[in-house]
């Protein structure tokens, strides 16, 4: 009968002991998929959720943002004001942001040619650039009601139903990377292990690698959760180096068995 390991037990082993992955490798597929859906909200958790919440919590909640932190704009029949004017230049990364109400409309010609992306905000439009096209929003279009500061702050719960959806997204979004990752290493493991004549299929393989991957993912989760750009570059190579490294000692310990 083959052995059930709990989520914890499936961690521990899959981070620590290489040398066990032949009982990672006879659990079930549901019992896999519930280990690695755990840790792929964990990592999400920690790498967008956790910082995320902690600015905005930071800063009184999404509320207090809106009518004390941003500044006071109006939306009256189609025409927005805002106070003062804000300017934003990234030209290395391509990125041109322009909030001007007291220009009465910007024109696609106002575009600046050397940016990528270029948003225009002025008193009745918005001018939206990428690297594909150029569009013109006019805010009789996008809002057909008055809006401020103080009625915008009453509808701080979408806001927060907006950044679950986003969040979401990018659990998929790192459920889809990681996946991936662990195809590039499961093609190189499964190399090794036809040169060391072992009778390991392509999917026990890449299972192995799902597990591999467990602690680069949570070191990589905390970087980004520091944000500390030296961190987050050391971490991916820390992420590579160890992943690569339980691969091996788990593919050796096969060979022994």
């Amino acid at each position: 009968m083959k052995e059930k390991l709990g989520m914890i037990d499936q961690g521990i082993i899959a981070m620590f002991q290489p040398k066990e992955y032949k009982r990672l490798r006879e659990q079930k597929i549901g019992r896999t998929a519930g280990y690695i859906l755990s840790l792929l909200i964990l990592v999400t958790v920690i790498r967008y959720v956790i910082p995320m919440s902690a600015q905005i919590a930071g800063l009184g909640g999404i509320s207090n943002i809106i009518q004390n932190r941003m500044p006071q704009f109006s939306l009256q029949n189609g025409i927005l004001t805002v106070d003062g004017r804000y300017e934003n230049a990234e030209p290395e990364y391509g990125r041109y942001i322009l909030v001007d109400t007291e220009k009465e409309r910007f024109d696609k010609s106002d575009i600046e040619v050397d940016y990528l992306q270029v948003v225009l905000v002025s008193a009745t439009n918005v001018i939206m650039k990428n690297m594909i096209l150029t569009e013109e929003y006019k805010w009789n279009d996008i809002i057909r009601t008055d809006l401020d500061n103080a009625k915008l702050g009453r509808y701080a719960y979408v806001f927060y139903l907006m950044f679950i959806l986003f969040f979401i997204f990018l659990f998929l979004l790192t459920a889809a990377g990681y996946f991936f990752l662990s195809l590039l290493f499961a093609w190189i493991a499964n190399t090794l292990s036809k040169v060391m004549l072992l009778p390991l299929s392509f999917g026990q393989i890449y299972k192995m690698a799902l597990y591999a991957q467990s602690i680069g993912a949570l070191v990589t989760a905390v970087a980004y959760c520091l944000e500390s750009p030296l961190m987050i570059m050391a971490s991916g190579i820390f992420s590579m180096i160890v992943t690569f490294n339980i691969l091996n000692k788990a593919l050796l310990q096969e060979r022994q068995i």
